[in-house]
């Protein structure tokens, strides 16, 4: 395709919170630099931080009607005249950056040493998550390449996207994954459940060419979505489409995925803490993934294990705030115990997941809750702001 010229957005709109997004249409530069690829975006995944930013929930300051968004699945359109790495039609997943938020569009200017040199062809709904809770996921878990053996277990604090994909990471190296939720309720679409990826689309029509690898199923003979990972470069998808069977209980679909996976409703089971520690026979978990913020760190605390244990941090779903008397972190001392902070990751970090996915063979499928149209970008902002989600939204683009 020729170089554009322009592409369209969506951008938060100005004024009193809550905020919401609007459309709006914007310009690439006429001159290509010579590091610089044009990249055509087709999937974007959303992310806590990017609704909370609208309802003035995000700790640091963000850009006055910025572009909402970080994480997408793309394909190159142009290239800079020294890159060597990428070429028209390849597939890319662009580093997350704090200091870029910038993705609900059609259309990017992208840095070279901003994208891994790992490209894909993949099912492109699944792509874009891996870029922010793909390889923070791969950071918070720090499994050792003998987890499995040493009977790990990990409480995952609710069901957005970093929790469902470091549980898929968890039964991929054989971890024990505990993962909790405020109900137990969840409002899947009548016939389909976790097993495959939910969208807007109603019918059971084959996948749209753009977003399929392969020869499409049949529309009559649907079957689930299975991922093969056929090199180091390149994913596969073999088949992704079909109905599966309904439930309308969102631990009871999750616990569906694998056997080892055991679900707490936190709002019917007091004692969190407690209750892992039944699960694990009394051990502990050996990492506690914290999406909720400061508010439960000392909770975290008591469900790790008595030695080497971590609470990784990476949310703030509850606030910035915490009730608990400060002497209670010497919990962690007493524990010998660590609290960590995870901000995403490296390239590195995301060559490193990208391996373990090949390696494992992992299918991606439930990572995808629900697909919505570039143009209902602010429905699915609204959607991820509910909370009935489990996994990932993704925009169409």
């Amino acid at each position: 395709m020729a170089y554009p010229e322009t592409y369209q957005s969506f951008r938060r709109t100005l004024g009193d919170l809550p905020q919401s997004v609007e459309a709006a249409s914007e310009t690439l530069p006429k001159n290509l630099g010579s590091n610089d690829v044009v990249i055509k975006i087709h999937t974007v995944s959303l992310n806590f931080r990017d609704v909370g930013i609208l309802y003035g929930r995000y700790p640091a300051k963000s850009i006055d009607g910025g572009i909402i968004a970080s994480d997408c699945a793309a394909e190159v359109v142009a290239v800079g005249s020294t890159v060597k790495d990428f070429k028209l039609g390849d597939y890319v997943v662009p580093i997350f950056s704090l200091m870029t938020s910038m993705i609900t569009l059609t259309m990017m200017l992208q840095h070279l040493e901003e994208m891994p040199k790992v490209f894909f062809e993949i099912y492109l709904l699944q792509a874009s998550t891996l870029a922010c809770a793909g390889v923070t996921a791969w950071n918070v878990l720090d499994l050792p390449s003998d987890a499995s053996e040493k009977n790990m277990s990990v409480l995952l604090q609710g069901t957005g996207g970093v929790s469902m994909f470091s549980l898929l990471l968890c039964i991929a190296a054989g971890v024990q994954p505990i993962i909790t939720s405020s109900s137990d309720c969840h409002g899947l679409e009548p016939g389909r459940d976790l097993r495959l990826c939910r969208s807007s689309y109603r019918d059971p029509a084959p996948p749209d060419p753009l977003f399929y690898r392969g020869t499409p199923p049949s529309p009559t003979t649907p079957s689930p979505l299975q991922l093969r990972i056929v090199n180091r470069r390149h994913l596969y998808v073999e088949q992704a489409w079909g109905p599966a069977p309904y439930t309308d209980q969102k631990i009871a679909a999750i616990k569906k995925l694998h056997p080892s996976v055991q679900g707490i409703n936190y709002k019917t089971t007091p004692n969190v803490a407690a209750e892992v520690r039944r699960i694990t026979n009394g051990r502990g978990v050996d990492v506690v993934v914290n999406n909720t913020g400061p508010a439960s760190i000392i909770d975290d605390l008591d469900a790790l294990r008595q030695k080497n244990g971590h609470v990784s941090l990476v949310g703030f779903l509850d606030g910035f705030k915490a009730e608990w008397d400060q002497s209670a972190i010497l919990g962690f001392m007493n524990k010998r115990a660590s609290l960590r902070g995870i901000r995403v990751g490296s390239k590195k970090d995301y060559i490193q997941l990208f391996d373990f996915l090949e390696k494992h063979q992992i299918a991606l499928t439930p990572l995808v809750d629900r697909v919505f149209p570039f143009s209902e970008s602010r429905e699915a902002c609204d959607y991820l702001y509910s909370g009935k989600h489990v996994g990932k939204v993704v925009i169409k683009i």
